[in-house]
């Protein structure tokens, strides 16, 4: 019987004489062992010989010993490794001799995968592991040296540490790619180009992005800050890597972008000790100005709020038929400077009508 691993070619003898007749057991034993391979995943057995032409046929030119073959095909079934038989298109259960794969084959290819793979699947996880403690320790380095700059602010250090972290990582895995042979180049391309669709696409953004990393790096304010920005007035509550946190003086909290507030001018009022405030009155001509200047430099004086060691100043800013507008201005500090406001125009609106009521007591 030929070797169940390896093809023999059929021979056709059906209409030779009876001499050639071994030709044709050889023949049927191979189309026997050819269909036991190829059957090997399922389980149906090859047909009988005793149930067909062919096996009537070769049951009579072996002299009745057809059973035998069977029993070498269906033994052939059980002991031979096989792959999955190949179907054609529209025959689902057509069959292939060779479909038939020895199992030392098998081995062969698989210890080749291996030997190939093998070390560069090692190398790459080397590589891995050692990016991931290389970009930790980038990380800590970067944020422990920004860190000891006292200019720069907390947040930004962090974010910082994080792109360091994300740019060593993003090297690693090409470095990966690279150790299985992949062509990193057309990858880094497709990168490049995407990142250039999210950075147009996110343009304004961005642009709060970075304008917020510049703000955290030459804090031109701080949380706590009295600040002027536009058309707000109040004090910063926060301030992140996109928006700023303001709380105006009538308490309403309001979200500026940090596009905005970069590119607008910026009037940090809590940044000196001492903040000038001013206030206006209108003294009549009917009234004596020396008394109206020293009374209200007087009010200006008393008023709670103001700084001690800055002395008020009046000027006269208009002049009119009504008369003389008097300007007083003062220092106070900076988280005073609205309520020593209001209180500095309360004062001197006392001391002018004081004196008016003097005035008219004096001519009745």
């Amino acid at each position: 019987m030929p070797s169940p691993c390896k093809r023999t070619p059929p021979r056709s003898s059906a209409t030779e004489p009876s001499a050639p007749a071994r030709v044709d057991v050889a023949a049927g034993e191979s189309r026997f062992i050819g269909l036991a391979l190829a059957w090997r995943r399922t389980a149906v057995l090859p047909p009988s010989p005793n149930s067909s032409r062919e096996g009537k046929a070769t049951k009579r030119a072996q002299g009745g010993h057809s059973s035998s073959l069977y029993n070498a095909c269906r033994s052939l079934r059980d002991s031979c490794p096989q792959r999955a038989p190949s179907r054609r298109r529209g025959e689902p259960n057509s069959l292939s001799w060779n479909d038939a794969v020895p199992i030392e084959e098998a081995f062969k290819t698989l210890w080749a995968l291996v030997a190939t793979y093998a070390l560069s699947a090692i190398g790459g996880i080397a590589i891995l592991i050692a990016g991931w403690l290389i970009a930790g320790w980038a990380s800590r380095t970067t944020e422990r040296v920004l860190g000891r700059v006292p200019r720069i602010d907390g947040t930004l250090v962090g974010f910082l540490a994080s792109v360091v972290r994300y740019g060593v990582l993003a090297l690693v895995g090409v470095a990966v790619l690279n150790q299985f042979g992949v062509q990193t180049a057309s990858i880094i391309a497709i990168f490049g180009a995407t990142g250039l669709a999210i950075g147009l696409a996110l343009q304004g953004t961005l642009s709060h992005l970075a304008s917020g990393a510049m703000l955290l790096l030459f804090r031109p304010f701080t949380i706590g800050d009295l600040v002027q920005l536009g058309s707000h007035r109040g004090h910063v509550r926060e301030l992140n890597m996109f928006t700023t946190h303001l709380d105006t003086l009538d308490n309403v909290r309001v979200i500026l972008p940090n596009g905005k507030v970069w590119g607008d001018i910026i009037q940090n009022l809590s940044t000196n000790p001492r903040l000038r405030v001013a206030a206006s009155c209108v003294v009549p001509w009917t009234q004596d100005l020396e008394k109206a200047r020293a009374a209200v430099l007087k009010a200006a004086a008393e008023t709670p709020g103001m700084a001690a060691d800055a002395a008020p100043t009046v000027s006269v800013t208009v002049m009119d038929a009504a008369g003389a507008t008097l300007r007083v201005e003062a220092w106070a500090e900076p988280a005073q400077a609205d309520r020593a406001t209001e209180a500095l125009g309360w004062q001197i609106a006392r001391a002018v009508d004081a004196l008016r009521r003097d005035a008219a007591g004096r001519a009745a």
